[in-house]
């Protein structure tokens, strides 16, 4: 799936979810759901999508739930995959 296909789906997510294509949506999402809304499975933790900044970040929760970690985003403007492996914190 290229990237502007994958913009398309979450814009029309994100305006069905939130009444907007600039909102913000956050909560779990299926491996299956992922891959179909864009292209890509982050992981298992909470996905955020951010509709202004069109980016979809994967979070999970470290130190007994205190703090959280962003383990990988999607960046729909260019249609990069980021992860721990390939992104410095």
């Amino acid at each position: 799936m290229d990237h502007y296909t994958a913009l398309e789906n979450v814009t029309m997510f994100l305006l069905s979810e939130t009444g907007s294509i600039w909102g913000n949506w956050s909560g779990r999402m299926p491996a299956d759901q992922q891959r179909k809304l864009f292209g890509h499975y982050l992981g298992r933790g909470t996905i955020h999508i951010d509709g202004k900044e069109e980016r979809i970040e994967h979070v999970i929760k470290v130190c007994f739930g205190t703090d959280i970690h962003i383990s990988a985003y999607y960046d729909l403007k260019t249609g990069e995959l980021y992860n721990e492996k390939n992104v410095s914190n």
